[in-house]
């Protein structure tokens, strides 16, 4: 028994040192292959943040990056090499370096499944797909829906959608609160409030919008009786062995299933993806029927769109199955599924992502938001709504989207994978090396902005006031959506939806900090799960804008009073 134990452990001990072995091979390999660009080694990429084994690459660790590529990366372009065990990385936050690989040699760039592995829920999309000609087919079906045409149409569905938010719960006083609870409006006899964590109201607003705009359906998120999709509750699953129908019972809303899918699925499908473990973590963490759910409500959509006659239908995907009945190549029910979720996930997401940061910025600069609003009170005087037409006179309010964007870009960067050699001048970049576009190291750049730290929507003034010249700003420094041919199709949809969701918000609403912050402002930080948040430390005080009007005047009015009284005391002293 004693001899067994012994082997058994001289075995482990010899399995552990040939682990290591290998992984110190393929570690000195992959440095020794980009040993002319500056960079560190770490083992392996993880979920957090471990000694030796992923100190500087895991899981949210962009600002950490941007700190070693300022540190020990090219002192002038922040190129940074990370080199693992299974692969080199390279950071790229250089416009002349993105202009030599992403533009002139992106056709020899590809997705890295590792990363967009966890987008692939029901399988390949316009987002994931790394074939260059499969890709096309998707964009071609996909970017009907993205028309001017169609955009004038999300206009007009984001503001009432904004309209139903403010009415429904931002604007709803109607009884009396006589105490401050976050997330629940106070109503008192002189003061109206709401102190809020923004993220599921705009949550909320953007998949409302989605809802109307991308699938032509009011899925009943503020009000559910007022839903106008009706699940059948049961699909059709046919095998060899079973041809009769089963039913199919939905276990959440469209906006739980959704949201579970976006905050669980996908992490798990990041570091989980392979059978049976992918099931299993999906049932663990209570999200399999939830997944389930989500591709239910989107078969059953898709199904409802072939039925109907679609012509005249303005939402995306009416005019993606449209788009699709007249191509020959046509894509699977499943490829347009995947493609539908990535509209819901990730259009969504990047736009409430860039709401709360504009909001936390507004808060921080009241001057700014009080510029904006006397922008849109003469583009649109008498609370007019906000049309596409008004979209290019808005133009501080679009500086200030703007500015928002390159200060908090809602993605850190953007993986891709060379499929073959590159060349980075005289460096060759070898096949499999992972190439990240680092847009937040680039919006941060001091070499292309100025003050990088500051808020500032001037740097993005177009016009020429009182003889100054506009801020140039250079080529392939701001690309919060990417940049080259897969840049986000999307990115016209979400500055449209931005724009009108703030200028009507702005109307009606001022916005502020709540006392009920537990942090100062400085100590919010950013959060990444498929885009980068604010913490939850970020509450919002939301004030009906009459009411600060009231407030001014009453101020105002007590100045007064006391600059009277003030004159009165010296009148009478004097002799």
């Amino acid at each position: 028994m004693i001899t067994w134990l012994f082997d058994l452990f001289n075995i482990t001990i010899s399995l552990i040192i040939l682990f290591i072995l290998y992984c110190t091979c393929y570690l000195i390999k992959h440095i020794r292959e980009l040993n002319a660009i500056p960079g560190t080694w770490q083992l392996a990429f993880s979920p957090l943040k471990l000694p030796l084994i992923s100190p500087y690459l895991y899981l949210g660790s962009y600002k950490e990056i941007f700190d070693l590529a300022n540190r020990i990366g090219d002192p002038i372009t922040k190129l940074l090499r990370i080199s693992m065990v299974t692969n080199n990385t390279l950071f790229i936050s250089d416009p002349h370096h993105l202009k030599e690989i992403v533009m002139k040699q992106g056709h020899l760039l590809g997705k890295p499944n590792i990363i967009y592995e966890m987008l692939n829920i029901f399988g390949w999309n316009i987002l994931t797909l790394s074939d260059r000609e499969e890709w096309k087919k998707h964009h071609h079906i996909v970017s009907p829906g993205f028309s001017e045409e169609n955009m004038k149409y999300l206009c007009d569905v984001t503001v009432d959608s904004t309209d139903i938010l403010m009415k429904k719960k931002w604007l709803n006083f109607q009884t009396e609160n006589n105490s401050a609870t976050i997330g629940q409006p106070t109503n008192t006899k002189n003061n109206f409030f709401i102190d809020l964590n923004p993220d599921r109201d705009l949550t909320d607003l953007t998949l409302d919008i989605l809802g109307k705009a991308g699938f032509g359906y009011n899925f009943g998120i503020f009000n559910e009786e007022e839903s106008t999709f009706q699940p059948s509750n049961t699909t059709s699953k046919a095998s060899a062995q079973q041809e009769q129908k089963e039913q199919y019972i939905y276990h959440h809303s469209f906006r739980e299933a959704v949201s579970l899918t976006l905050r669980r699925t996908t992490l798990i499908k990041r570091f989980l993806s392979r059978e049976p473990f992918y099931s299993l973590a999906l049932k663990l963490f209570n999200c399999y029927h939830a997944t389930n759910d989500v591709s239910h409500y989107i078969d059953e959509l898709i199904e409802k769109r072939k039925l109907e006659k679609i012509k005249d239908k303005t939402d995306i995907l009416s005019l993606m199955v449209y788009s699709n009945e007249l191509v020959e190549d046509k894509l699977t029910n499943e490829e347009i599924k995947s493609d539908a979720l990535i509209f819901i996930l990730a259009g969504h997401e990047t736009t409430t992502t860039t709401l709360q940061w504009l909001m936390f910025e507004l808060c921080r600069h009241p001057e700014i938001q009080e510029k904006m609003r006397e922008e849109i009170n003469k583009v649109l005087p008498n609370k007019e709504k906000p049309k596409i037409e008004h979209f290019s006179q808005l133009h501080y309010v679009n500086q200030v989207i703007k500015e928002t964007l390159r200060l908090h870009p809602p993605v850190g960067g953007v993986g891709k994978i060379a499929k073959t050699n590159l060349k980075l001048g005289n460096i060759t970049i070898p096949k499999g090396t992972h190439i990240f576009v680092n847009i937040y190291g680039l919006h941060h750049d001091k070499n292309y902005w100025t003050n990088p730290q500051e808020f500032n929507p001037d740097r993005f003034d177009e016009s020429n006031k009182e003889g100054i010249s506009p801020i140039i700003i250079k080529p392939l420094t701001f690309i919060p959506f990417s940049l080259g041919m897969r840049k986000c199709i999307g990115s016209q949809f979400s500055l449209y939806e931005t724009c009108m969701i703030i200028t009507r918000c702005l109307q009606f609403m001022s916005f502020k900090f709540s006392p009920e912050m537990k942090v100062e402002p400085h100590e919010v930080k950013g959060k990444q799960i498929i885009t980068i948040k604010p913490t939850d430390d970020f509450i919002i005080r939301i004030e009906p804008l009459e009411q600060q009007v009231r407030e001014e005047q009453l101020v105002n009015l007590q100045e007064k009073n006391i600059t009277e009284k003030s004159n009165v005391v010296t009148i009478s002293s004097l002799p």
